[in-house]
């Protein structure tokens, strides 16, 4: 038993520093990316190509200094090469300044610049609109910013098939008092209704079970359809 026991304790941690092993690895290429970045101008939205694809890369961005984070940001931000960052980067510097410490935060971040690679737009706009409104809940200074991306699960009883129906979501925001949900999307077409009704109504009944309030912000005007039948679940949600 004990020597099972030293086995699995070697395997564990064999594993934890082979991940500590390859941040550190794609660590230097990050430092000698911002490096030519910041040195070789002619060449800056190449060296910030391949910079994107190294973080791409990186399963996670556990264990990176706030320096670190900030430096990257900073040679996205350099010389303005990077037509979808530009509008968003004083947005996300600041966001990584307060919420850096913040649990969730940091894969909220890396999605964001996952997102300036081709095709992935998307989920560039969807998490700098996350950060908008956590920044806006900030200034308002009347809650505080607990967690990003907190994964929930509730068990609640199914009424058509006489049984419990387990359920799972993720949540933008966690504030002190309340869920946030937050929608970045410019067009929703039925597909889309169907999804979005299932996903909000499962994190109300989850946010009604923990005592918590909940809404859901809509950057873009949401359908007629959407609408009315947020009013009727009585969910709380606002439209930016």
């Amino acid at each position: 038993m004990k020597k099972m026991l030293v086995s699995l304790l070697c395997v564990s941690l064999l594993s934890v520093a082979s991940l500590l092993g390859c941040f550190r690895e794609q660590s230097r290429k990050i430092d000698g990316l911002i490096s030519h970045i910041i040195n070789h101008p002619k060449r800056t939205l190449r060296h910030q190509t391949k910079l994107i694809n190294v973080i791409q890369n990186c399963k996670t961005f556990e264990g990176i200094k706030p320096r670190h984070l900030q430096n990257i940001l900073t040679a996205l931000a350099h010389r303005n090469t990077i037509p979808a960052f530009a509008p968003h980067k004083e947005k996300l510097a600041q966001s990584a300044h307060l919420f850096f410490a913040t649990p969730g935060f940091l894969p909220v971040i890396k999605r964001a610049i996952e997102g300036l690679a081709q095709h992935k737009e998307h989920q560039l706009q969807g998490s700098v609109y996350e950060l908008e409104k956590a920044l806006e809940i900030i200034a308002r200074n009347d809650e505080e910013i607990i967690e990003f991306n907190k994964k929930v699960r509730g068990s609640f009883l199914d009424t058509y098939n006489a049984g419990t129906l387990e359920i799972e979501r993720e949540i933008d925001i966690v504030t002190s008092h309340r869920w946030i949900e937050c929608k970045n999307i410019k067009k929703i077409n039925k597909d889309k209704i169907a999804l979005i009704k299932k996903q909000i109504l499962g994190q109300q009944l989850m946010a009604e079970d923990n005592n918590m309030k909940y809404i859901v912000y809509f950057k873009h005007d949401i359908p007629q359809e959407l609408q009315e039948w947020l009013i009727e679940q009585s969910i709380c949600y606002r439209q930016d």
